[in-house]
Formats: structure tokens, C-alpha cells, sequence
């Protein structure tokens, strides 16, 4: 029996610990040219009006950061937005080198806070967001 738990636990351990390098993405272009890719795979679980989506964007020339050792080529961005009010914020945001190893993390969800401080920011018409939001939108009425 002990042996089953440690086999279901490691199982778990395994499968949660690669769900969030597991991406689709799919390639967006703002009307200024500037190109980006989001993962549509997060449509479908929409909960409360609350919708969370990964965004990809490369950075020519890098990003430079104080604190961050190294340029930012990469950066991947996990947004939250309130369907219901039109806001949204950021509850992950990963930073990567060159070689498109990890150089900086940070994870804002790590605390819990009212919709005020969660979706600090208004949706702008041709932001990424909005872009994103309209791909949502158009999906969720292919299905309807």
C-alpha cells in the first residue's frame, strides 16, 4: 500500500510539475508589425468571467534589467483577465537568455488580493490583450 501512494505521488509530481512548459502557441501580429504568439489551450477552462492566458514575445534588441545577470531575449507572460469588467494583470512572467534558459522568474498570484489590485489595468483597443481577447471571442462564438 505504501508503495502505491509513493507511485501515485510521484505520478502527480511528474505530470503537474510539466503542464506549464506545455504550450500551442499561436502567432498574433499588432497593427504597429510587432509579432507575438499566445496559447489558445486556456479558452476552453474559462471560469467566473476570469480568463488566464500565456503570451510569447522576442525581444530584438534584448531587454535589459537591473538585477537580471544577462540580456532578455524571450520573455513569456501569464495574464489574467476579468471578462466582466475589462481589466486585467499578470500572475507569472518568465524571463530567458540567449540561449533560452531561464534567466528570471517571478510569480505575482503568490498572494491572494481583491479584483482591484488583481486586474489593475484597462483592456486597450490593439493592445495584445485586446488582440488575444478577440481571438477568445471569436472562438467561443464558433462553438455557440
Amino acid at each position: 500500500m505504501k508503495y502505491i501512494i509513493i507511485l501515485i505521488l510521484l505520478f502527480n509530481l511528474i505530470v503537474f510539475s510539466q503542464t506549464e512548459d506545455k504550450h500551442i502557441w499561436k502567432p498574433l501580429t499588432t497593427s504597429s508589425g510587432e509579432k507575438f504568439w499566445y496559447d489558445p489551450s486556456s479558452f476552453d477552462s474559462v471560469s467566473n468571467d476570469k480568463l488566464n492566458v500565456w503570451i510569447l514575445e522576442s525581444h530584438r534588441p534584448p531587454l535589459k534589467f537591473e538585477g537580471i545577470e544577462g540580456d532578455v531575449f524571450r520573455s513569456k507572460t501569464l495574464y489574467t483577465v476579468n471578462l466582466a469588467t475589462a481589466k486585467y494583470g499578470l500572475k507569472k512572467i518568465r524571463y530567458y537568455g540567449l540561449t533560452n534558459k531561464e534567466v528570471y522568474s517571478y510569480d505575482y498570484d503568490l498572494y491572494e488580493s481583491d479584483d482591484m489590485f488583481t486586474f489593475p489595468y484597462p483592456i486597450i483597443l490593439e493592445s495584445k490583450i485586446h488582440l488575444v481577447l478577440q481571438e477568445f471571442l471569436k472562438k467561443k462564438q464558433f462553438k455557440n
